[in-house]
């Protein structure tokens, strides 16, 4: 009989211990990324890389989170903070998130934010100062590169389209600076080179 109390009371014990244990009920807050090309269709194996701001975006350092899509063009991060993030997404084909690269606004906690994003095709454009003088180089009336150094060559990927690239010298002219504009043509995994000046 004092056996069978002591059990009793033993088991009261454990009963009593785990009913205090608190269960999280919280669901996490996740990131839910599909990724889509521009008709539509998933982007399977795609690389997505979420950045804290844009700072980390625009410099590619301090990856938060990162992954290949699966079959379905999906990628979610789980347990993430509610805050807004920059992402980039891009794949083998030469295809890339151009328009969306941030969240909308902070994430909603506690529940998943899905996000479509549509990825495009880009092509890489290579500009090589062969002179012995700098140029500043635009694209599409953009200044890229302030200063081209003499013999230095920079890359850059680019949108789908044709663009204009302007070179303006900036020394060793003896009257005036060499300008020149050239159309190219930027097509998808391709890479196109201009020398400076040709």
């Amino acid at each position: 009989m004092q056996k069978w109390i002591s059990n009793l009371l033993l088991f009261s014990l454990l009963a009593l211990c785990f009913s205090c244990i608190k269960k999280n009920d919280t669901p996490p807050t996740v990131l839910a990324i599909h990724c889509l090309d521009s008709v539509g269709n998933p982007v399977p194996g795609a690389y997505v890389a979420v950045y804290n701001d844009s700072t980390d975006l625009l410099n590619n350092i301090n990856v938060a989170y990162s992954g290949n899509t699966d079959a379905k063009g999906n990628i979610s991060f789980s347990g993430v903070k509610a805050q807004q993030y920059y992402f980039l997404s891009r794949n083998h084909s030469c295809l890339v998130n151009w328009g969306a690269q941030k969240t909308k606004g902070a994430l909603e906690a506690n529940k998943t934010n899905n996000l479509d994003v549509v990825l495009t095709g880009y092509g890489t454009l290579i500009v090589s100062n062969i002179s012995k003088n700098p140029y500043e180089v635009k694209i599409d009336s953009t200044v890229w590169i302030p200063s081209l150094a003499a013999g230095a060559t920079m890359s850059k990927i680019r949108p789908l389209r044709i663009c204009t690239v302007e070179v303006i010298q900036l020394s060793g002219y003896t009257t005036s600076p060499i300008d020149n504009i050239y159309p190219i043509n930027i097509q998808q995994c391709a890479t196109e080179i201009q020398d400076v000046p040709q």
